[in-house]
């Protein structure tokens, strides 16, 4: 009675294919369950109040917040400065932090006012 194929037998018969398969069915799994980690995590993160830790990218992503509206409050116009996190760029720009994350905050709730949230 021959039986299906085992994982001997088809080492045996495909020793490049299986590895391959195997580690694509790895990163299928990897991926779709960090795609499903951020799907979970989002309406969590973007109840959140704006933090000082928090990069103008982190933001944008989070609350939805076009790029040039956080790029005017921050004074910001190279991609690598939006890296850095908030109150960096606030100490940067020679503004306190707390008028920065206010005027963040306005922004926010003019975008949600204009989406009609």
């Amino acid at each position: 009675m021959r039986r299906g194929p085992t994982i001997r037998r088809l080492w045996l018969r495909h020793p490049v294919l299986l590895p391959a398969f195997l580690l694509a069915l790895a990163a299928a799994l990897f991926f779709g369950l960090r795609a499903l980690s951020f799907v979970v995590a989002q309406p969590w993160r973007s109840g959140q109040p704006v933090a000082g830790w928090m990069t103008p990218r982190y933001i944008q992503r989070t609350y939805d917040l076009p790029r040039d509206t956080i790029a005017a409050i921050l004074d910001i116009d190279d991609q690598s400065e939006a890296r850095m996190p908030v109150d960096a760029l606030a100490r940067q720009a020679g503004k306190p932090l707390p008028q920065v994350l206010e005027a963040i905050d306005a922004a926010i709730a003019a975008q949600k006012a204009d989406q009609g949230e």
